[in-house]
């Protein structure tokens, strides 16, 4: 049987998930499985998830919406079916891994248009998260100061089709305001915001 939990939060996307009567959900050998074949590697929540593990942490408490995104995954990736629909959701050059959600959602703020966020569900989730207590929060403490400051500046567009856009333009404002871009997706997304020219 597994310890009692004491985590307030999920620790993979640190929405409050634990406050009815299900609680929640202790997941071992699918994240563990999943950190050591299917993740791709960043300083973010991964390298916070190997941390725990190399604390001897033999639990991770996982809400049921994580849970079911690694299941998920993990079945997609040890598909024989060619990844063609997986376009910026791994490191360039990387094949057959899968950045965590919070990881990939602060990558699309820190390199704009090279990568694309989560679905706009968990994108939802991933900002409100962010923006819980004005920015003074766990998962704020791992995420660099520019995605905390784009979370929390900024009003996003967070529909479909639109919330790549709009997390391009945010990021551009609260960050250093380039006029040289590193991708025809973040230039194209900069120059054609109307909002931008008057901020």
């Amino acid at each position: 049987m597994p310890p009692a939990c004491t985590a307030r939060c999920c620790q993979m996307c640190f929405e409050f998930e634990f406050q009815d009567s299900e609680g929640p959900l202790l997941s071992t050998s699918t994240v563990h499985k999943f950190l050591d074949k299917y993740a791709t590697p960043t300083p973010f929540v991964y390298a916070y998830l190997r941390q725990l593990r190399e604390k001897k942490t033999k639990w991770f408490v996982i809400c049921s919406k994580c849970e079911s995104w690694i299941r998920r995954q993990g079945q997609s990736l040890s598909s024989s079916h060619p990844q063609s629909t997986r376009k910026r959701l791994t490191a360039p050059g990387v094949s057959k891994t899968a950045l965590l959600p919070v990881d990939r959602l602060i990558l699309s703020i820190m390199v704009p248009g090279s990568y694309a966020p989560p679905e706009v569900r968990i994108t939802r989730r991933i900002m409100a998260t962010i923006k819980r207590n004005g920015g003074q929060n766990e998962l704020a403490t791992i995420c660099p100061p520019l995605v905390v400051r784009t979370a929390c500046e900024n009003e996003l567009c967070l529909r479909s089709r639109s919330v790549l856009k709009s997390i391009v333009e945010a990021a551009w404002k609260s960050g250093r305001r380039q006029v040289v871009f590193g991708n025809a997706v973040f230039a194209k997304a900069v120059r054609g915001g109307s909002s931008l020219t008057s901020n």
